[in-house]
């Protein structure tokens, strides 16, 4: 098998613009970090992915090193198991793999059936490459997405109903998913690959019309091209439009976002309802889905009609609860909106021990406890909590807590001793790395309990 050699595109052809473009993205300042650690290609063996993996071997030749800037280049190939040709997909890629000189990696999955969909397919795919980047400490994995790509993406989610978000269609950059190639189309792609005199591999199930995706691109699109033959480019270009109003809004949100305060970090945060309602609907709704997701990254995005029914409330009313997915609870009361996780409010934050046999406090005053050695510990406040007091008689901590605003009752922390009663309620105010808890008389910090 002989090695692949880059023929000489001449000054000003489209192959070379090609190639100039990929290495330029692959250098811009944003990716500095990742691309010195190199990249994963993924690569079905279609037109498309065949086109970047050229691509971007062809920046590491050019280069004189590893790979883009002085880093390796590695290649993915996922069977799903659907189709018989998919062996012969990943035989190919893996050859092409040996012809560049870039390490190979490859999986079958188990088939699944013809009930699975296109979005699982995808994010069973996606989860492979990943694991592989992260694996091999790679920096990011490059998709092959074009234009015709961004342009389906865009009328799928209109199709589907979303907001700005789903109008901004694909990134460029997304986490550790990276798209050189939105900026060109397919017909460019391979006349790309015509001139380096290399073939790719045809997925049948492109021409079916068993996923929406390809009903889209034959169907919609296509009547939609009779009407504007450059609706590709136009679709494309709304998407880039869209995404630029949605980025300079959501910097405006984080920035708004930062005067929040930070009760128990990950776990409970509040913000002046005032603050939301001073701007428009529409970043109203940005912030809420911004601040949601901080609490909860891991859950993608949350639903719009999830946020239009809180913001219509708190526009009316000013108070109500709200479940999210996380789970996260976001309520509104007495002018004070509370985002948490309740699943928090059941952990022991911190237990300490003192040698003596009490503690004075700032007052004069002396906390005291039964034993040398005796633990108190750090907790959230549960139902039937009773607060001791210093006279001997306790009070229930729920009636205490009915001044307080509702989202931050749960989160009231008490500190108990060895017999679980609680000798003092307070909340978590955090403060040069020291949680303070205040007690009847005086106060006692915790240091790094949260």
């Amino acid at each position: 098998m002989s090695p692949f050699v880059f023929p000489e595109f001449p000054s000003g052809s489209e192959a070379r613009s090609l190639l100039s473009s990929v290495s330029a993205f692959l250098s811009a300042p944003e990716l500095a970090d990742r691309a010195g650690r190199g990249w994963l290609v993924a690569c079905s063996g279609g037109a498309d992915s065949v086109a970047l993996l050229l691509a971007v071997v062809h920046a590491s030749v050019s280069s004189g090193a590893e790979g883009p800037g002085g880093v390796r280049v590695e290649v993915a190939c996922v069977d799903h198991g659907l189709r018989e040709a998919a062996a012969g997909d990943v035989a190919f890629v893996s050859e092409l793999a040996a012809r560049l000189g870039v390490p190979f990696h490859t999986a079958r999955l188990a088939n699944a059936g013809n009930h699975v969909g296109e979005n699982q397919l995808r994010d069973a795919r996606y989860e492979l490459f990943t694991r592989w980047q992260r694996e091999r400490g790679l920096g990011g994995v490059l998709l092959g997405h074009t234009m015709e790509d961004q342009a389906e993406t865009l009328l799928l989610h209109l199709i589907r109903g979303t907001g700005p978000r789903g109008l901004s269609g694909m990134r460029a950059i997304e986490g550790d998913r990276v798209r050189p190639l939105l900026m060109w189309s397919k017909s460019q792609l391979r006349a790309f690959l015509g001139a380096c005199g290399v073939t790719w591999r045809e997925d049948e199930t492109n021409a079916g019309d068993r996923y929406l995706r390809n009903r889209v691109r034959h169907g919609l699109l296509e009547a939609m091209a009779r009407e504007n033959p450059r609706i590709v480019e136009a679709l494309s270009r709304t998407a880039g439009l869209v995404a630029l109003e949605h980025d300079a809004i959501v910097e405006l949100a984080e920035r708004e976002l930062a005067t929040r305060t930070v009760r128990l970090p990950g776990a409970l945060e509040s913000w002046p309802l005032e603050r939301l309602l001073r701007w428009p609907p529409g970043v109203r709704a940005i912030l809420l889905r911004r601040w949601w997701r901080d609490l909860s990254p891991e859950h993608g995005e949350l639903r719009a009609a999830a946020v239009l029914e809180a913001l219509e409330a708190l526009g009316e009313t000013g108070e109500g609860a709200w479940d999210w997915p996380g789970p996260v609870r976001l309520v509104a009361d007495r002018g004070l909106l509370v985002m948490s996780r309740p699943a928090e409010a059941a952990r022991v934050l911190a237990t300490v021990t003192w040698d003596d046999s009490g503690t004075d406090l700032t007052t004069g005053s002396q906390l005291r406890y039964p034993q040398r050695g005796a633990g108190f510990s750090l907790r959230f406040v549960r139902p039937g909590d009773r607060l001791l007091r210093p006279d001997g008689t306790a009070v229930r901590c729920k009636k205490l807590l009915e001044e307080v605003p509702r989202g931050l009752r749960p989160f009231a922390l008490a500190l108990v001793d060895g017999q679980d009663r609680v000798v003092s309620l307070q909340f978590a105010t955090p403060s040069d790395g020291a949680l303070r808890v205040r007690l009847w008389a005086g106060a006692l910090e915790i240091p790094a309990v949260v």
